[in-house]
């Protein structure tokens, strides 16, 4: 697998068997659980719904707040 950066930042991965996830933390957990999103192992990362996948617009957000979640957890 692989780490997503932006801004110096890992936000997202893309493990071996090519699914991708994204951070999460305390504040977008509940988002993730509601869109039955599943955890990577013990890693702050949940897989990516496929109707967030389907839709650019969607997926532009949600990499956003992954990438609000990786800048929280760098202060």
């Amino acid at each position: 697998g692989y780490g997503v950066f932006a801004e110096g930042l890992m936000f997202a991965i893309v493990d071996s068997t090519g699914r991708g996830f994204l951070r999460v933390d305390d504040t977008t957990r509940e988002a993730f659980e509601e869109s039955r999103s599943t955890p990577h192992g013990r890693m702050p990362y949940w897989s990516i719904p496929a109707e967030v996948r389907a839709d650019p617009a969607s997926m532009r957000r949600w990499a956003e707040t992954a990438l609000a979640a990786a800048r929280r957890a760098a202060k």
